[in-house]
């Protein structure tokens, strides 16, 4: 763990995605006795500040205490809160705070398409369903990011397309973006896979960062963007240990259909037996 994220290219391309978002650690649930020192609400902009809360205030180590980074769907317009790092009672009243009125500052927030597998074994399918969900955004011009998640595939469709709807932040809102998106997340479980989770979906969602390294007993994989077609047609598992990847210095993201903005197509097609609406 400490080998992988002592990287810089590691650590460069970790936080080109946290801009102005929230980070989280937390402890894999195959080590329940551990479960109390996972956390969130950090803000995390540079590489500076992922050091030190990697190894001063988590005092991460695989061999200690595991953990997975993630990071929210929501962006905040002036970024994670700060909170004290040395008045525990202090932090605890900032982040009673923050929990209360965080969805105040969102100013976007993503829809994650979430196909989790139950194990490494049933990764076949995920695999599979998650060519048909390509092949289905593709066909309807959605513009998406896509990865590996450890042990299944995270589809990131960028809110910008959805922000016509003027859907609410405010978390009990009837038409909020959450709910939107959940039943969206139905509708495409109901169409193309059982392995789709989209049952956690609020204010405060987040997923694994990509470049993170997603940890299990039996072994470690890396959270991984596809930067092409090909790249993820010829996927394997065996790919994504971290001692079968080299330098992946400025890598970055890609993002699949670029330019386009509309989703009124995926949402009638997704809607239809509604009435479209």
């Amino acid at each position: 763990m400490r080998k992988w994220y002592y990287k810089p290219d590691v650590k460069f391309n970790i936080i080109s995605f946290l801009k102005n978002r929230e980070f989280g650690a937390l402890v894999p649930k195959q080590y329940p006795e551990k479960a109390e020192r996972s956390t969130r609400y950090f803000r995390v902009h540079n590489v500076q500040s992922l050091d030190i809360i990697l190894w001063h205030v988590l005092k991460a180590d695989l061999k200690t205490t595991p953990y997975n980074l993630y990071y929210s769907m929501a962006s905040y317009k002036n970024g994670m809160a700060m909170f004290d790092l040395k008045n525990n009672v202090l932090r605890k009243q900032q982040k009673n705070e923050w929990f209360t009125n965080h969805y105040k500052e969102i100013v976007s927030y993503d829809w994650l398409i979430d196909i989790d597998s139950p194990s490494h074994l049933d990764l076949d399918f995920a695999y599979e369903d998650a060519k048909k969900i390509k092949a289905f955004l593709d066909e309807n011009n959605v513009t998406y990011e896509l990865r590996f998640s450890g042990k299944g595939f995270h589809f990131i469709v960028h809110y910008e397309q959805f922000a016509f709807l003027n859907l609410s932040f405010v978390p009990d809102e009837v038409e909020s973006i959450y709910k939107f998106y959940m039943r969206l997340g139905e509708k495409l479980k109901d169409k193309f896979s059982e392995l789709i989770d989209y049952s956690i979906t609020d204010s405060r969602r987040i997923c694994k960062l990509p470049y993170s390294l997603a940890i299990y007993p039996a072994d470690i994989y890396v959270c991984w963007p596809f930067l092409s077609d090909e790249e993820f047609n010829n996927f394997k598992l065996e790919d994504m240990k971290p001692k079968n990847i080299s330098n992946i210095r400025g890598r970055g993201t890609y993002v699949f259909n670029a330019g386009n903005k509309d989703v009124k197509l995926l949402i009638e097609n997704l809607t239809r037996n509604e009435g479209g609406k």
